[in-house]
């Protein structure tokens, strides 16, 4: 039972969680090991007991290290993905506006067709009209009205 705190608050934590709650452990656990508390002595040998407060230390350190190592992961995924979807977003906003700008140019095609129409009908009239006829300063006089 000593293990699950210790687990517990290295996942939470990380490593100094771990070691932390493996010190308090230890702590714990070391008047229960090397002292006669009634009946409840532990019977297994000095180094036995050593052995498992250094244990409970070490699977803390480790417990913590992973633990912190898979944070770490998870960050920079989270990193990438958040990355990912703003250069998505900017491929969208790229297309979008690619579109807006064909729109714009079918726009500026359809408007010049006529307007090309208007011109050459105009340079055939310029060249059928006399200069000195009443329909040739029609231009000027209609601009003033």
């Amino acid at each position: 039972m000593y293990y699950v705190p210790i687990l517990f608050a290295a996942f939470s934590r990380g490593v100094r969680g771990g070691m932390a709650v493996a010190v308090v452990s230890s702590l714990t656990y070391a008047p229960h090991a090397f002292f006669v508390m009634g009946a409840s002595h532990d019977p297994g040998t000095t180094l036995n007991k050593l052995l498992e407060i250094v244990l409970y230390n070490a699977i803390g350190a480790l417990a913590g290290t992973l633990a912190d190592r898979e944070t770490g992961r998870r960050r920079q995924a989270e990193r990438a993905c958040a990355e990912q979807q703003r250069m998505a977003d900017q491929l969208i906003r790229a297309g979008r506006l690619a579109a807006l700008g064909e729109l714009v140019a079918g726009i500026a095609h359809e408007i010049k067709n006529p307007l090309h129409t208007i011109k050459g009908t105009a340079e055939i009239v310029d060249e059928v009209i006399p200069k000195e006829a009443e329909q040739a300063r029609c231009g000027h006089s209609c601009a003033r009205r």
